[in-house]
C-alpha cells in the first residue's frame, strides 16, 4: 500500500448486519484483552459502547501496560463505530453510580452490560464486591 491509498475497511462476516444498531452497551473492563475485543465487536454490531476502566492516558495502568480506555474508544471510532470512555474504579460505588447517571442522561437506557473486570493473576488477592479477599488458604 502506498501512502496515497486509504486503509482498507475492516472485513466483517456476512452474517453481521448490525443487529445491535441503536442499542447502548457498557463494557466494564474495556481497557485491554477480552474486554477490549468485546467492546469493539459490540460496536461493530452497531451498539454505542461505553468503555469503562481505571487505565487512562492521565492515569496509566499500575501494571506498566500502555492500553487505556480512551485507546479502546479510539479503536472503535476508527472502525466506524461509536464509543465513549468513562473512568471508573468498579470498587467505588460512587463511581459506578456516576457512570450509570451519565449513561441515563445521555441515552436514557442501557441495553447490554458486560463485566470483564479482573485482577492480575499474580496478585496476592482477588477483588470481590468491593472488598479484597485472600486467595491463599
Amino acid at each position: 500500500m502506498t501512502s496515497s491509498q486509504a486503509p482498507a475497511e475492516p472485513e466483517f462476516p456476512p452474517f453481521v448486519q448490525r443487529p445491535l444498531k441503536g442499542r447502548v452497551a457498557l463494557v466494564a473492563g474495556a481497557t485491554r484483552g477480552a474486554g477490549r475485543a468485546i467492546a469493539r465487536n459490540l460496536a461493530r454490531a452497531g451498539a454505542f459502547v461505553y468503555c469503562t476502566g481505571r487505565s487512562t492516558s492521565a492515569q496509566p495502568s499500575d501494571y506498566g501496560r500502555s492500553e487505556t480506555i480512551e485507546g479502546t474508544a479510539q479503536l472503535i471510532e476508527a472502525d466506524g463505530g461509536h464509543a465513549q470512555a468513562l473512568v471508573c474504579d468498579h470498587l467505588k460505588p460512587e463511581m459506578i453510580h456516576e457512570v450509570v447517571r451519565r449513561i441515563d442522561e445521555q441515552h436514557g437506557r442501557l441495553d447490554v452490560v458486560v463485566n470483564d473486570i479482573g485482577e492480575r493473576p499474580t496478585s496476592p488477592g482477588a477483588r470481590s464486591s468491593g472488598t479484597r479477599t485472600s486467595t491463599r488458604a
